[in-house]
């Protein structure tokens, strides 16, 4: 079936978003995908949280690249249709870097052996790559494309 529909786009120099466009190919030429909210994958390879922010900023150019083919178009048209207003956007942001600002000072446990709620992980990963990342993304990507 992959060889006749299609393989991963070798347009994609990273290990990034190269998978969700490969299975939005394939849906639409009829592979079934199921969804299983019990998997897990594991990833033996220990990275440092900065490390973890690091890769994730690394990973804008493939983000780019995503958003201009039809499977990120797509994604785009339906986060659109899904959203919230954007007043509740703009205060959950608000909230959440005021929340990472506050808790700056605990930042160094992040790659402690001391076990942390999966929200706290969450909030300062997002308050570390999320504004840099996709303000430049969208910019190049839809204000200045090349």
């Amino acid at each position: 079936f992959l060889r006749t529909c299609g393989l991963f786009d070798e347009d994609f120099k990273s290990a990034a978003f190269e998978d969700i466009e490969l299975g939005f190919r394939l849906s639409k030429k009829g592979l079934r995908l199921l969804y299983n909210p019990a998997a897990i994958g594991y990833h033996y390879q220990f990275f440092s949280f900065e490390d973890a922010c690091r890769k994730e900023l690394g990973n804008t150019a493939a983000a780019q690249l995503f958003f201009k083919k039809e499977a990120g178009q797509h994604m785009l048209q339906e986060a659109q249709r899904r959203n919230s207003p954007s007043w509740f956007r703009g205060a959950a942001r608000f909230v959440a870097g005021m929340g990472a600002r506050i808790l700056r000072p605990m930042r160094t446990l992040l790659d402690s052996s001391i076990p942390l709620p999966g929200t706290f992980y969450r909030l300062f990963f997002w308050a570390t790559t999320t504004k840099t990342k996709w303000r430049d993304m969208f910019a190049t990507t839809f204000l200045h494309p090349k």
